[in-house]
C-alpha cells in the first residue's frame, strides 16, 4: 500500500508571502537555477539536456498550491523522482539542487530577500527532496513476484 501522507511543519505564511514576491521572476529564476547547476554539475547538465524547462515552472506552480498540505502532491512527487532515476539523476544530484534554487531565488528578488525565505523554502526543498528520493528509490528497487 502506498501511503501519501507526508509529515511536514512548514511556515505557510513565510512561504506565501515570499511566493508572491518571486511569482513575476520565476522564469528569471529557473534560468539562473539551469545555468548554475549546469556550472556545478556538467553531468546533470546531459542529463537535462533538450527537457523542457517550463515543466520547471508548473512544478513551482503546482508547490504554491501545495504549502498547506503536501500530501495531495506526493504521488505525483514520487513519480518525478522515478523519472529522474530513468533518467540518470542520482542521490548527491538532489544535494545541490536545493541550494541552486535558494541562491537564484535570493538573487532574482534582491533586497527583498529576507533569511526566514530562506529557511521556509529550504525546508519545503527538502521535504520535496525527500519525497521524490523515496520514489527514486521504488523506481530502482525491482519488484517482487507475489
Amino acid at each position: 500500500m502506498v501511503t501519501t501522507d507526508t509529515p511536514i511543519s512548514l511556515s505557510v505564511a513565510t512561504l506565501e508571502e515570499s511566493y508572491d514576491i518571486i511569482a513575476p521572476k520565476i522564469p528569471e529564476i529557473v534560468d539562473r537555477m539551469y545555468t548554475r547547476l549546469f556550472e556545478l554539475a556538467p553531468r546533470v547538465a546531459q542529463i537535462f539536456a533538450g527537457r523542457d524547462p517550463s515543466k520547471q515552472l508548473r512544478t513551482v506552480h503546482v508547490l504554491r498550491d501545495s504549502f498547506d498540505d503536501l500530501s495531495a502532491l506526493t504521488p505525483e512527487l514520487e513519480a518525478l523522482g522515478a523519472r529522474h532515476a530513468t533518467w540518470g539523476v542520482q542521490q548527491q544530484d538532489y544535494a545541490i539542487m536545493g541550494p541552486i534554487l535558494l541562491e537564484a531565488m535570493a538573487a532574482s528578488v534582491d533586497p527583498y530577500w529576507r533569511s526566514e525565505y530562506t529557511t521556509a523554502w529550504a525546508a519545503l526543498f527538502q521535504t520535496v527532496e525527500d519525497i521524490m528520493l523515496r520514489g527514486a528509490a521504488r523506481a530502482q528497487t525491482p519488484a517482487t513476484a507475489g
